[in-house]
């Protein structure tokens, strides 16, 4: 009896003694997802503060400029090779050709050209690369929360022979760009600060295409926004993080109203914001438009999963869309009005 009694009362202790390791290993997974977390807005609002400092610089050489790629169509190119020397037909090729320019000289010497490519959203910092003189991929270009950039980022060789390619859809042949993919930045740049504001009837700019990566408008010139050119510099969201890539069960593209993500205003503060409490925007196409843009987001294995399960998930343009372009705001505040355009 005496036995039996010892045997419950060690079994009852070893039970909670279980309960409590069970408690605590819960904990520390929260916690660890919790510093992921907080690592990830910590590093993303680091490197939004290298690409102020590095704005800034810029602006400060290139008469209050954003940086941005500048050959233009009609305009024979600059460049010192053979394939690149060429008069580009209109303002997307002269981008595309300038990007291959600069990587060719500061990161990939053999990358080929790229067809109907803008650059100026994803790959804009390569000229922030060129202007610096720094080797390409730059470092604080990558969010530390993008796993695939990263990992694209440290093994750039494996990510252009496929490496990294779903295993369970076979090896897809080498699709257009593959060599500039891992180049590029985890921050988009809303088109406004490279593209006129709005068409009108003088000029063009760019637009939502068919999806999230496709664009689409009439011919505009690339550059020459100026900084004085921004009505709300601490309302217009200037870079932000492509997702939310922590805090959530998954990924969380960017375009969510629901998404939380790190953002660097034009003042050169950075925040992490709702993207529902952004403006909602506009179509720069038909600018008294009370419309905004809307675009279907169609994930490719790459991207954040569409969380409303397979097909597509219909976005609306904030912050890349602002209404108004760069004379508008994107936060804490009504949106500037565009009737009179």
């Amino acid at each position: 009896m005496k036995h039996r009694r010892v045997w419950a009362f060690v079994l009852i202790e070893l039970a909670a003694l279980l309960a409590v390791l069970a408690v605590v290993a819960s904990l520390l997974l929260v916690l660890g997802k919790g510093s992921r977390h907080n690592a990830w807005q910590a590093g993303s609002i680091a490197n939004l503060h290298e690409f102020a400092a590095a704005g800034s610089s810029y602006q400060a050489d290139y008469a209050d400029q954003f940086y941005s790629y500048s050959w233009r169509h009609g305009v024979p190119t600059p460049s010192t090779f053979a394939d690149l020397q060429i008069v580009p037909s209109d303002a997307i090729e002269a981008a595309g050709l300038q990007a291959i320019d600069i990587l060719r000289r500061h990161g990939r010497p053999t990358a080929e050209r790229v067809s109907l490519w803008i650059p100026s959203v994803l790959h804009h910092n390569f000229v922030l690369a060129d202007y610096m003189g720094a080797d390409l991929p730059l470092r604080f270009a990558v969010s530390p929360g993008d796993r695939n950039k990263v990992l694209w980022s440290n093994d750039i060789e494996g990510f252009i022979r496929g490496d990294y390619d779903p295993p369970d859809q076979g090896q897809p042949p080498p699709f257009p760009g593959r060599e500039v993919a891992p180049y590029g930045s985890s921050y988009r740049m809303p088109l406004a600060f490279t593209a006129p504001d709005a068409v009108t009837a003088t000029t063009g700019t760019v637009t939502g295409g068919g999806d999230h990566f496709q664009l689409a408008g009439p011919p505009c010139d690339f550059g020459g926004r100026l900084l004085s050119q921004v009505a709300y510099p601490s309302q217009k969201v200037y870079l932000l993080d492509s997702a939310q890539w922590q805090g959530a069960r998954t990924a969380v593209y960017f375009g969510y109203p629901f998404a939380r993500v790190p953002m660097l205003m034009v003042d050169g503060s950075a925040h992490v914001r709702v993207m529902g409490d952004a403006n909602a925007g506009f179509r720069p196409d038909v600018p008294r438009s009370p419309f905004p843009v809307q675009y279907p987001y169609a994930p490719a294995w790459w991207d954040p999963p569409a969380l409303s399960g397979p097909g597509t998930t219909s976005i609306s343009g904030r912050c890349s869309w602002t209404r108004a372009g760069i004379q508008g705001r994107d936060f804490d505040g009504q949106e500037v009005s565009t009737s009179s355009w």
